[in-house]
């Protein structure tokens, strides 16, 4: 089986500041799940609690986690383990979930075999963490789901949730309709997630990915269903129809993003809602193409009124822009 050094590292650091009672010294137990590798093959009925000894399933790490311990999830060698529920839970809070592998390698890859999500983030596993996986997605999902209106651990606001290093619609992993969704459907707010240093490579031009609508996208027609301070920032965009659509958002941060746009429409980097307010959209770039003339549409949208929300130094190609209107 091939070693994946990144995240072995990741471990590395987290015991050593464990026994040394250093920053990680708070933290729970550490949980290890492989399924494809062949010297220590993944078992639910193992503890987990050693590279060794990996489980088969993120559902049983998940289930062997307690809820505020800071217990971490390592996922090894993984592709679609069989005994795996799916979507994927989160359904305990402050946990967090790691992938382990090279930087840039689309690995390990959580994706369902059915029309789901991989992953579903309820009122359960708030204050939670995902990084450094290739997430895929149903036709009709995205790869995480901002809570799920079907009840239990699926819904509920969902607050403090970090999602960082992650590649979204990576071609080898379906055809999901989104990156990161909240559905119209959710009734509840959310507060304080960061969403950055993520890839969401979409199916339209200079995209090479799979993602076949929005990649962030945050829908919710009335106050109960926005989301509020949250952060989308430093993350890589190619290619998807909207990248960052915001129906209803208060005091959300946009910043430092970066956008192969398919030049086809207003608003492909970020598009505003007119029920948005006190965004701060600063420092992002759209391009499409080597050079700065020859496009036909503005890639900022915003469709509430001027001095709601505040716009600064984006630029489409090397041009600073403006953003349009409705």
């Amino acid at each position: 089986m091939t070693v994946r050094w990144r995240g072995r590292h990741v471990f590395d650091n987290l015991v050593a500041n464990k026994l040394e009672g250093g920053l990680f010294g708070m933290i729970g137990n550490v949980y290890h799940v492989n399924t494809a590798g062949a010297l220590y093959p993944g078992n639910d009925s193992n503890s987990g609690l050693s590279y060794e000894f990996p489980l088969l399933t993120i559902t049983r790490a998940l289930a062997l986690c307690v809820a505020g311990r800071n217990d971490y999830i390592l996922i090894h060698d993984y592709y679609q383990a069989s005994g795996e529920t799916w979507p994927i839970v989160v359904n305990k809070r402050q946990v967090h979930i790691f992938g382990v592998a090279q930087p840039n390698l689309p690995y390990p890859a959580i994706h369902g075999p059915d029309d789901t999500p991989a992953f579903i983030l309820g009122s359960a596993g708030q204050y939670s963490e995902i990084g450094y996986l290739a997430i895929g997605g149903g036709d009709s999902f995205g790869g995480i789901n901002i809570e799920f209106y079907t009840g239990g651990d699926m819904e509920g606001q969902v607050d403090g949730v970090w999602i960082h290093h992650n590649t979204f619609g990576y071609a080898w992993f379906g055809t999901p309709a989104c990156g990161i969704q909240k559905m119209a459907g959710s009734i509840h707010p959310s507060h304080s997630v960061l969403i950055e240093e993520n890839e969401f490579l979409g199916d339209l031009a200079g995209g090479l990915g799979k993602i076949t609508g929005n990649a962030i996208d945050i829908l919710g027609t009335t106050a109960a269903r926005a989301i509020k301070n949250w952060t989308i920032r430093r993350n890589r965009f190619k290619g998807t129809y909207l990248a960052i659509n915001l129906v209803r958002a208060y005091d959300a941060e946009i910043s430092e993003n970066q956008f192969v746009v398919p030049d086809g429409r207003n608003g492909e980097a970020v598009s505003l809602g007119a029920s948005c307010t006190s965004a701060l959209v600063v420092e992002n770039k759209a391009v499409n193409g080597m050079l700065n003339t020859g496009y036909g549409f503005n890639p900022y949208r915003d469709q509430a009124a001027n001095t709601v929300n505040h716009w600064g130094m984006n630029r489409r190609g090397n041009a600073i822009i403006e953003p349009v209107g409705i």
